[in-house]
């Protein structure tokens, strides 16, 4: 159907107020946070696979937010009746057309249902593909010779540490420096690191996150499967709002991070804390996980104070982590 009439229904449809559709007019729970969030985290691992632009990102964040708000039907009706319409004489799949119709006029207001205040729970494994629990515990999960052990002597290298080093930006070779001081136990784990797959550099334009002793604090305060993490409570505007192709840098207001060792899957054992300094999550990073997802989220584990990790995730270059560095 496109008669002149129909023609009229669409365009009556498209200049209806967007009732409802307003910040305030919205919650502000912990739940919507997670759902938006849990629905970022499953789109960022198909924009990555399938190396969308940010245009395509975007487009689907804004069906992502419209399909967990209802699809706005209850504001297209609401809103209709507002302007004294009525369906009596209109056909259902005229009145769905105009529906859509709706939607489409107010899809670039999507955002609008996410108050620009609103955090929620995010976490970060450096490496890691967002999906395969197995590989998350088996490839990054903490190694001991003995169950329950996490001293130095018993650790056992792997994955796990070196993205641990550089979450914190601490090379193998400080870490191994300092070890060779702390006596025999220490000599243990020197020879343990020695092969050239636990070789990390720090990175020059960064500044350190972790000394090695705070490195070595993590390690011994840890637990077997805990795995390398950043948390933060995220802005979720500015993160839904994010241009996907450019790195994401994380800092609270008081220039901290919170990292460490941490098991979400198991008994939610494991050990973090804020550091001073940044991170700079790559484009292409996809091992992210919410409340959603963890059956130990670290705020259940931790009892945190949220508003003390609020992280704004912002778009970085080169030049600006030099200059924050120096």
């Amino acid at each position: 159907m496109n008669s002149k009439k129909h023609r009229k229904y669409l365009e009556t449809a498209k200049s209806l107020p967007s009732y409802c559709i307003f910040p305030d007019d919205y919650h502000y729970s912990d739940a919507w946070a997670d759902k938006l969030i849990a629905g970022w985290i499953a789109l960022k691992r198909v924009q990555v696979e399938s190396k969308w632009d940010n245009t395509r990102f975007r487009d689907a964040l804004i069906d992502l937010v419209i399909e967990l708000s209802g699809g706005w039907e209850a504001e297209f009706l609401e809103a209709a009746r507002q302007e004294g319409m009525s369906f009596d004489c209109v056909s259902h799949e005229v009145q769905e057309q105009m529906h859509q119709a709706y939607v489409q006029a107010n899809r670039e207001r999507a955002f609008d249902l996410i108050p620009s205040s609103l955090h929620g729970e995010l976490c970060w494994v450096p490496g890691w593909n967002g999906v395969n629990l197995d590989e998350l515990m088996d490839e990054f999960g903490q190694r001991s010779s003995r169950s329950k052990s996490n001293y130095l002597e018993d650790v056992q290298p792997g994955r796990w540490l070196v993205e641990l080093l550089k979450l914190g930006n601490c090379s193998s070779e400080a870490l191994r420096g300092y070890c060779k001081d702390q006596g025999a136990t220490g000599l243990i784990f020197v020879q343990e690191t020695a092969d050239l797959r636990w070789k990390v550099e720090a990175d020059p334009l960064r500044p350190a996150v972790l000394t090695p002793e705070q490195v070595v604090a993590i390690i011994e305060n840890g637990y077997q499967w805990a795995v390398p993490m950043a948390h933060a409570q995220i802005n979720v505007r500015a993160l839904f709002e994010h241009d996907c192709t450019k790195p994401m840098f994380w800092s609270t207001d008081g220039g901290k991070v919170h990292i460490g060792l941490h098991d979400g899957v198991l008994n939610g054992a494991g050990y973090m804390d804020a550091y001073d300094g940044y991170l700079v999550i790559p484009p292409n990073a996809t091992g992210f996980a919410g409340e959603a997802r963890w059956h130990w989220s670290i705020n259940k584990v931790y009892g945190i104070v949220k508003s003390y990790f609020k992280v704004t995730p912002i778009e970085v270059t080169t030049i600006n982590t030099i200059a924050v560095a120096a």
